[in-house]
């Protein structure tokens, strides 16, 4: 598990560069399977325009979960404040005195 309170920017260069590794053979193995051929004989620059229209759905599709993730983290907070005084972890016990 990183550390992500106490990441170091060598640190965020090396995991990045380890997850790259650990996923770019198969990546590349597998559309080597799907396309066949050579990959310089492809017509790259469409495929590369059609990846990027791939990414930026991607990221929306990305902001919305976090969107999504951060609506329901604070609805979840806020079940965690009493309802009468407003005070988190309160001992009126619901009179609202």
């Amino acid at each position: 598990m990183i550390d992500l309170e106490n990441i170091k920017p060598s640190e965020v260069r090396e995991h990045a560069i380890a997850r790259f590794k650990a996923k770019a053979r198969e990546k590349y193995d597998k559309g080597q399977a799907e396309h066949q051929g050579l990959i310089v004989d492809r017509d790259l620059l469409n495929e590369i325009e059609d990846e990027a229209i791939d990414l930026v759905f991607y990221i929306f599709a990305l902001r919305l979960k976090l969107q999504r993730a951060e609506a329901r983290m604070i609805k979840q907070n806020a079940k965690l404040v009493c309802r009468w005084c407003g005070e988190p972890m309160c001992k009126c016990e619901g009179g609202g005195e």
